[in-house]
């Protein structure tokens, strides 16, 4: 490991997991007591020369696991997710646009089969197929949501209330409700039993 900034750890069954700022992803395997690293293929490139052949790049700055062993990590050029053998890459030029919100995050998270994404640039939760973004309009403080489908169809609609400000650092669910930390403050909001429906709201009661 040539860095020791530990951002971020989860863990898997036997597998933990630490998101280390420079030094890529970390995996701990306490079965057979084996370290392994991760590591961006392109070096200190800030571009992503060939598609999910590894880590989008080592400024790692969070990792989760969701249930199906699939580890979400977060990094400062991308998001990369890693099954135990592929590696899928998502970055914010991608085609189609709708996808996600920036190549800056600050946090990842899995909860119900989505990952869920802290940027600098609002909110996003993916299943790795389709798309939700959150962000709040500056002019009129409402929400707008941008939906990706599969197929490349975007819709997008607004709601009445949204987080105090686009730049967030955290998320956490407590039921039904999801927690968002922000530049100005922290925000709640709840979401429908339908994971991710059009019906998600993102009702702010305390900043």
């Amino acid at each position: 490991m040539h860095e020791i900034w530990c951002y971020g750890a989860d863990a898997c069954g036997d597998k933990v997991y630490l998101a280390v700022w420079g030094g890529g992803l970390l995996e701990y395997d306490r079965a057979r007591n084996r370290w392994r690293d991760y590591r961006d293929p392109d070096g200190e490139m800030e571009i992503d020369l060939f598609r999910n052949d590894g880590l989008v790049h080592d400024v790692v700055a969070s990792v989760a696991c969701d249930r199906a062993g699939i580890v979400w990590v977060g990094t400062y050029f991308g998001l990369s997710t890693y099954d135990g053998r592929k590696w899928l890459n998502f970055m914010d030029h991608d085609p189609p646009v709708g996808g996600l919100a920036s190549n800056f995050i600050n946090f990842v998270t899995a909860h119900d089969g989505y990952g869920w994404i802290a940027t600098d640039n609002g909110l996003n939760a993916t299943d790795r197929k389709s798309w939700w973004t959150y962000r709040r309009d500056p002019n009129s403080g409402r929400g707008i949501v941008l939906e990706r489908r599969p197929d490349g169809s975007i819709r997008q609609f607004t709601i009445d209330t949204i987080f105090p400000h686009n730049y967030l650092l955290g998320i956490a669910f407590q039921g039904d409700d999801i927690w968002v930390a922000t530049e100005k403050g922290v925000s709640v909001g709840r979401r429908s039993r339908h994971a991710l429906s059009t019906s998600t709201q993102m009702n702010v009661s305390r900043q």
